[in-house]
């Protein structure tokens, strides 16, 4: 899985004001404006875009890319393939609670969604 494809914690929040945020998912924060600060967003690494996931999620090689040709590398190196990042909806930063305990709470709500996700490949490739 590529963290372009579903970012590491995602979109959490509905609205931000000032250095309060609003979370998305009241089960979370039980519906309270959350403190946060600002970090650079670790997706797109404060670009605020990055590699569309179809290009390139599994690695292009060099042989690949050599068969893709001298157009495509160019176009791959100038940004032609870019998209505006998923995590931080190109602002470059995220908010990020202030309160550790809160950040651990977020976190864990990521652990538990990957699980999710990763059970669904899972049942996908066995059929169901």
């Amino acid at each position: 899985m590529d963290i372009r494809e579903t970012g590491r914690i995602g979109i959490w929040w509905t609205g931000i004001e000032g250095f309060e945020a609003t979370s998305k998912d009241d089960s979370i924060f039980e519906g309270k404006a959350v403190k946060v600060e600002f970090a650079v967003c670790s997706t797109c690494r404060g670009r605020g875009s990055h590699v569309n996931p179809s290009i390139d999620s599994h690695g292009i090689t060099a042989d690949e890319m050599d068969e893709l040709g001298e157009d495509f590398f160019r176009d791959y190196r100038e940004g032609v393939y870019d998209v505006v990042c998923r995590s931080c909806e190109g602002q470059r930063v995220v908010p990020v609670p202030e309160d550790p305990a809160q950040l651990l709470l977020l976190l864990d709500r990521a652990d538990e969604l990957d699980e999710l996700v990763a059970e669904r490949e899972v049942e996908v490739r066995m059929g169901y």
